[in-house]
């Protein structure tokens, strides 16, 4: 069994002290975070990183604060987060123009890639793409070519299985995808039909895992027969918070462990 992340907007808009403190009770090995998080919990005097420690949580990810994958702009701040909070990786989405047939963005990609990546390996942290539903870097073999023709041994992949089969690899994952460009993942699941706007979707619509029609398991299980697997997380958002937070953490971390045990884990 890898070990287990409540990715931070599983929890919606809590205090990131009360995730913390939900993950844990829950029996969670890790926690994600975003970057205004920490900025607001450092803000009211909460020390995120000793937190956790005292907590027994692994902090696998900060999440979502490199917003172009063709600029080291937001790295400084993503790391200097990451190394307050001992965070295992940061995480690069791309929110902006990306075209993957065009040379010059995917070599600038590559070049900003490559040089976050060597800001991070300084204090041991990973750096992660994760191509996501309506970004024009969605697919996960476009992500891919980054990273490999980077060639950084701490760059590589985070793979939502949300995102994988609503955005345009369509549930299909390339063959030239391997285990070991993969560092973490995260599970959500799809409802019976698409949405017309997929962004909408998966910001009220993700399902718990194994409670929707991705055939989570399944996948799971083609991963994990090439080796270990990365920390995996669960991630939905829209959770209606009308109950103890460490009972909806409870909850996820029910459905995501009968998915990894179904997939043979």
């Amino acid at each position: 069994m890898p070990p287990l992340v409540l990715c931070s907007g599983t929890l919606g808009p809590l205090p990131l002290d009360e995730k913390f403190r939900a993950a844990a009770a829950a029996g969670f090995d890790g926690v994600s975070a975003y970057g205004d998080e920490i900025d607001a919990a450092t803000a009211d005097g909460v020390d995120c990183g000793a937190l956790a420690r005292e907590l027994g949580l692994m902090v696998a990810e900060v999440d979502g604060v490199v917003i172009s994958s063709r600029s080291t702009e937001d790295a400084d701040h993503a790391l200097a987060n990451a190394r307050s909070v001992g965070a295992r990786s940061i995480t690069i989405v791309e929110a902006g123009e990306y075209d993957p047939d065009n040379e010059q963005h995917v070599a600038e990609a590559v070049d900003a890639f490559g040089e976050i990546c060597d800001r991070a390996a300084v204090d041991g942290i990973l750096v992660h793409i994760e191509p996501f539903a309506w970004s024009q870097l969605g697919r996960t073999t476009d992500a891919l070519e980054i990273t490999r023709r980077a060639g950084r041994p701490n760059g590589g992949l985070l793979l939502d299985y949300w995102h994988h089969v609503r955005g345009p690899d369509q549930g299909v994952l390339d063959e030239a995808i391997q285990l070991s460009d993969i560092l973490g993942i995260q599970l959500g699941d799809t409802g019976p039909e698409p949405w017309n706007n997929v962004r909408n979707e998966c910001m009220a619509s993700r399902r718990l895992p194994g409670e929707g029609r991705s055939d989570l398991p399944t996948r799971v299980a083609a991963l994990a027969a090439q080796g270990p697997l990365p920390p995996v997380g669960v991630e939905i958002f829209g959770t209606p918070m009308d109950r103890l937070p460490a009972d909806v953490a409870a909850e996820a971390r029910t459905s995501m462990v009968a998915v990894l045990q179904q997939a043979g884990l």
